[in-house]
This record gives structure tokens, sequence and C-alpha cells, in this order.
């Protein structure tokens, strides 16, 4: 019997389920695969509490019982600031785990508005959780908006036409010049 404890066991490219049958002296490991995503198989032990490695050679005469161990596997999440500097580059991040708080990235002007996993920031790659289940290395990517800053006016009594209310520091703003009966505007 094989206990793949999550995992996807094939014998000679045959899915196994639960138990298969060899014959005496056949060899157990040699085509025998199993697959877990995110995780790498430790080994097959002989109990559930995986204190005894199995280390068979050959299908001994008797019925046995192989547990699947597996140690989730570490990957690298790689942070791009889009032209703003971020302090992390990278943290690791054991399969399935809370990779805790993100780095938060600065830009000179600009909002940060999260992370997202491609490129061109399609809402369905932002990372919106602390857990990361990712089976390689990801790089994810900054977002930034442009900080918009607000002109208030005092024009003691005077009026000013196309008011300019609002800019980024990539404009190119032009203030009009208001006008007040009686007064030269310097």
């Amino acid at each position: 019997n094989l206990v793949s404890n999550g995992g996807i066991a094939t014998f000679d490219d045959v899915p196994v389920t639960d138990s298969f049958e060899l014959s005496e002296d056949s060899s157990i490991f040699d085509n025998l695969s199993v697959y877990k995503y995110g995780y790498t198989l430790d080994g097959w032990y002989t109990d559930a509490s995986f204190t005894n490695k199995a280390t068979y050679t050959c299908m001994p005469d008797n019925d046995i019982v192989l547990y699947a161990k597996w140690t989730p596997n570490s990957h690298c999440l790689y942070f791009n600031p889009n032209e703003g500097t971020c302090e992390t580059k990278f943290i690791s991040i054991t399969f399935g785990s809370a990779c805790g708080n993100l780095p938060v990235p600065t830009k000179e002007f600009h909002e940060f508005l999260g992370w997202y996993t491609t490129e061109d920031f399609k809402e369905s790659s932002k990372l919106t959780s602390n857990t990361v289940t990712m089976n390689g290395d990801v790089t994810v990517y900054a977002k930034w908006n442009e900080n918009v800053y607000k002109i208030e006016y005092e024009l003691d009594g005077g009026t000013l036409a196309d008011k300019v209310e609002k800019y980024t520091v990539t404009d190119k703003v032009v203030l009009g010049m208001p006008v007040k009966a009686g007064y030269t505007f310097l």
C-alpha cells in the first residue's frame, strides 16, 4: 500500500490509488514516481510519523505500507520597484506559508498602488494576500499613480478665468493672470 499524503503516485506510468502488487524481489522505487504541487518528496517511510525511512531495494516477501513524506519548496519573491526604490530586493517564501508584510516601495511624487505579478498590471495579477502559493521564483512589479496636487487661489476680490485647479509634477502648468478693477497684477 502507498499513502501518498496528498501526492499523485504512478508506477510504470499507471496511476496508483492506494495499493498495487509487485512480485517478490521486484524493484520498488525504480518505476515509482510521485508528485505534489509545491512540495519535494523527502522520502518513503514505513510509519505515518516518519521515523523509519524505507530502505527496500526490492519487494520483501510480505505486505508493506509506505508513507510519502513531503517538504514544502522555498522560492524567491523578487521585488521590481519600477523606477521607485525598495530596500527589500527579495524574500524567500516556503510554499503555502504567509510571507508577512510585503515591503512598501517609494517613488518621489507618486502613490504606491500595490504589487502585481504582471508588468501590465492586470487587476487579476495584484497580490491581495500575504500567502503566496508559487511553485517557482516570481518577480512582482510596483504599480504607481502620480500624486495630484490642488491649487487654491486667494484673489482678494479679483477674478481669474481658466483656473488650473490640479496638476502633477509632469504637467506643464501655466497660471492665468487675475483681474481686479483698478489694480495691476505683478
